[in-house]
């Protein structure tokens, strides 16, 4: 699980450089992003993770929209948005085995 995760930070980074970003990606600094998505579209981070280069990991979603987005930030502020989209569904964390449970 721990390999999925970083190889999941490792293409968000990759990612970052690509074409996808000028194809229409916001960027911004942080707390514009940030601030922008909860204005327009109610959501809120609920999961973060940093990559072994600094690239922090934001997942955002809205229960009340249904929707998420998924940001990289870079060492230097800058964010963007890497994904988006709806049906986002919250799952239980108690429902799922342990790491060390061999699952």
């Amino acid at each position: 699980m721990k390999r999925v995760f970083y190889y999941c930070l490792l293409a968000a980074s990759v990612l970052f450089c690509t074409p996808a970003q000028a194809a229409g990606n916001p960027c911004g600094p942080r707390a514009d992003v940030l601030a922008d998505l909860g204005k327009d579209y109610r959501e809120q981070p609920i999961g973060i993770g940093l990559s072994r280069n600094g690239v922090i990991l934001t997942l955002l979603a809205s229960p009340r929209f249904h929707t998420w987005t998924l940001l990289i930030t870079q060492p230097n502020g800058m964010t963007c948005a890497v994904d988006a989209g709806e049906s986002w569904q919250p799952t239980d964390w108690l429902d799922y085995p342990t790491f060390g449970d061999g699952a």
